[in-house]
């Protein structure tokens, strides 16, 4: 499309751009340019018009494009309006997709949380997105791949908005005492050979607070990095693609020991007592420490320890 080529082309310029440059360059006229313009102008752009000059591109909202500027890798990303699930989609193509696909979506109809939970994503608050990886390893080693997403999220927060980010285990991210971010990984399994023929790790990230509030019974759980919607949107194009950029540098590097660290420096839980849900149980356990595989170390009352690998975890108060 005309008005896509258009954008990118006065994305990565920095000074005005001529009609006729325009023109030239995708072998159109200038009125055909000129209705680019103001399609775009439409979608909410704000680009400047000086004759003799031509146009600017004065602002960048959250897009395909604006993601793309801040990639450090060459990877299939697509982005949305809105979807269904951004995992369920991804999944879907799977099979006939490369290593290192993205989809990202302004929006789902029907996110997806852990253990069948939704995932509350509503139009124009947050960024929704979902990563294909393809890795030759068994499933246990890429439980790794959760641990070190969470870290990846934690470090693109702290860089955008200058303050700490927790984890709370496994994989729930947290800023000012609320959680601002979920993760979710599904994998597909050969049943053969117990190898990982995929894995989908799906991001849903609270960017600002809805309009009518989060739904009540997430309104004292949930939170959004942003307190108001009227920052610079380009700010979330540089965020996901900080995002994207640190999961695929620490999954193409992994150093358990340096992921680990990081993600131990962040589990806000360690020291306290938990409401632990495992195994169709719930049970009240010390939180002491996580092992080299990722697992949440425990103490039950009666002082015996076990390495735990999923569950869920809340903090006694």
């Amino acid at each position: 499309m005309l008005k896509n080529k258009v954008l990118e082309y006065l994305t990565v310029s920095k000074d005005y751009v001529s009609g006729e440059t325009l023109s030239n360059q995708f072998n159109v006229s200038r009125n055909a340019i000129w209705k680019a313009i103001n399609g775009l102008r439409d979608d909410g752009y704000i680009i400047t018009a000086i004759t003799n000059k031509g146009y600017l591109l004065e602002n960048r909202l959250f897009s395909k494009i604006g993601i793309k500027e801040y990639l450090a890798y060459d990877i299939d990303l697509d982005m949305f309006d809105s979807v269904t699930s951004t995992n369920d989609l991804l999944m879907s193509q799977a099979h006939s997709s490369e290593h290192l696909r993205v989809i990202v979506a302004k929006e789902q109809t029907k996110g997806k949380g852990r253990r069948g939970r939704s995932f509350y994503s509503p139009k124009s608050t947050g960024a929704y997105l979902s990563i294909l990886l393809k890795p030759n390893s068994n499933i246990l080693e890429s439980i790794h791949i959760t641990t070190l997403s969470a870290v990846a999220v934690c470090l693109a927060l702290e860089k955008i908005t200058g303050n700490k980010a927790y984890i709370k285990w496994v994989n729930d991210i947290f800023m000012s005492d609320k959680k601002v971010c979920g993760i979710l990984t599904e994998a597909s399994i050969d049943m053969e050979t117990g190898g990982v023929e995929y894995i989908v790790l799906g991001i849903g990230i609270n960017i600002f607070q809805p309009t009518n509030n989060f739904p009540k019974e997430l309104e004292n759980i949930a939170g959004a990095i942003f307190k108001h919607n009227n920052i610079d949107q380009d700010i979330i194009n540089k965020l996901v693609g900080s995002i994207i950029n640190n999961i695929i540098k620490m999954y193409n590097n992994i150093d358990k020991t340096s992921f680990l660290k990081q993600y131990k420096d962040r589990l806000f839980i360690l020291g306290k007592e938990i409401t632990l849900n495992y195994n169709n149980k719930q049970e009240q356990v010390l939180a002491l420490d996580i092992d080299q595989d990722c697992r949440l170390i425990i103490q039950h009352k009666d002082g015996r320890q076990e390495s735990i690998l999923s569950g869920e975890v809340s903090i006694i108060l």
